[in-house]
């Protein structure tokens, strides 16, 4: 049951020069007093919080938002044994409710700050929403532990902007376990997840990456080919800064031979040199 937390929204200090922003909110001796009361009570309050968001993000509700980022970075702290848990319980049981995906999304992003293995699960089924996927992913990949299954887990049921998503949490976190779906991203459909594939091979710095990713290359034409270039200069500046120096070699000597527009001179360059010729 929500609480009435109209006391604890009277402490929070006023906007900065009328900017209805998050941001421009001080943090004073009203906020850190409203988020120790809200602690003392921490579920039933943050339902409370959460009622008085508006369906749409005007900034009218900034108490209520700011209060709601307050007590999620309150309770995460170490001196708050046992009360992230109810607030994350809180925000979590709202994901499943009929709210407005404006005021979903706001509450994906708390979840985010609290970093929690059960953060992470209530957020996870978002991964496939087309409106809140983004938020989702960054979210999911901010937590770290476990981030990488729950990714890998929602990919085969994700299309479009979602896909695309996951796939760049995926390749931000680098973690082995998801070289294999970044090496098939590599033949997407869909050209913005193909290029989040091409960075995630680039960053884990794997020699199984290469032919596939001088494949596409190869083929790549205006954006895609920029940008598969760049994944190749780093997939081979990892692979000779692990000491695998022939299989850097076979990906500076194709884009030597094969950057030949006056455009690509730079390419031609930064290989002619790690190639020490």
């Amino acid at each position: 049951m929500a609480a009435d937390v109209t006391d604890f929204l009277s402490m929070m200090p006023p906007l900065e020069k009328g900017d209805p922003r998050i941001t421009a909110v001080p943090w004073d001796d009203g906020m850190t007093k409203a988020c120790a009361g809200v602690l003392e009570n921490p579920k039933e309050n943050v339902l409370g919080i959460i009622a008085k968001f508006g369906d749409n993000d005007d900034g009218k509700d900034y108490r209520a938002r700011y209060l709601l980022r307050g007590v999620v970075t309150v309770a995460a702290g170490p001196d708050q044994k046992g009360k992230l848990e109810p607030v994350v319980e809180a925000i979590a049981s709202q994901l499943s409710s009929d709210r407005a995906k404006q005021v979903k999304a706001a509450l994906i992003r708390e979840l985010r700050f609290a970093a929690t293995p059960s953060a992470a699960k209530a957020v996870a089924p978002f991964l496939t929403d087309e409106e809140l996927c983004a938020d989702a992913a960054n979210a999911v990949r901010s937590m770290h532990e476990g981030a990488t299954a729950l990714l890998l887990a929602a990919l085969p049921a994700a299309t479009g902007i979602c896909r695309t998503e996951i796939m760049h949490a995926l390749a931000a976190l680098a973690e082995p376990a998801a070289l294999p779906a970044l090496q098939a991203g590599l033949s997407e459909k869909e050209l913005d997840t193909r290029l989040e594939a091409c960075w995630g091979v680039g960053r884990q710095g794997d020699a199984t990456s290469a032919d596939a990713l001088l494949k596409m290359s190869a083929a790549a034409a205006g954006w895609e080919r920029i940008q598969t270039t760049n994944a190749l200069l780093l997939l081979a500046e990892n692979l000779q800064a692990a000491g695998k120096k022939a299989e850097a070699a076979k990906i500076y000597g194709n884009l030597k031979e094969t950057r030949t527009e006056k455009e690509e001179t730079y390419v031609r360059e930064l290989a002619t040199k790690a190639l020490g010729a």
